[in-house]
């Protein structure tokens, strides 16, 4: 949605923000009862026109603004975050849905946590990914069966 500030909002479905545009009375517009929006279908063949409504509606909105004004109307809609905001995000923090892990050659780094939670399995993040190749000579003895002289050859080679 285009607004006044750069932080972008999303709606569950544009066909929801066009409906709730259509409605809302600050919107200034009494489109309610307009055919080319009456249901779904009409809503899709008249997007653009209906792009371009809710665009009207969001140009002079702060993103905050929008998606407050969309929860009202029952609409679901949240903000587009960059990291940074999951960071700071106190909704994330209170469901840990970023951790800090320490990787070996960077130090500490907050990652995505395990996503549902359960209560009786909650899972959790232990490492970061490994190091590229890392694995490359286990996977071949344990998987494939190489022997330690062939796993020499390939890397000779530059196979590996």
């Amino acid at each position: 949605m285009r607004r006044r500030t750069a932080r972008p909002s999303s709606s569950a479905a544009t066909r929801t923000a066009c409906s709730a545009a259509l409605l809302l009375p600050w919107v200034g517009q009494s489109l309610a009862d307009d055919e080319r929006f009456a249901n779904h279908q009409a809503r899709g063949r008249n997007q653009a026109e209906c792009d371009a409504v809710v665009a009207e509606w969001t140009s002079g909105l702060a993103a905050d603004d929008i998606v407050e004004q969309l929860a009202e109307a029952g609409v679901p809609a949240g903000l587009t975050y960059k990291a940074s905001d999951m960071l700071r995000d106190e909704h994330f923090k209170a469901r840990e849905a970023i951790t800090r892990v320490e990787d070996p050659e960077i130090g500490p780094i907050a990652m995505q946590n395990v996503f549902p939670k359960l209560s009786a399995s909650p899972g959790g993040v232990e490492r970061t990914g490994p190091k590229l190749g890392e694995h490359t000579d286990a996977v071949l003895a344990e998987w494939l069966g190489y022997d330690v002289e062939t796993i020499a050859a390939l890397k000779a080679a530059n196979v590996l």
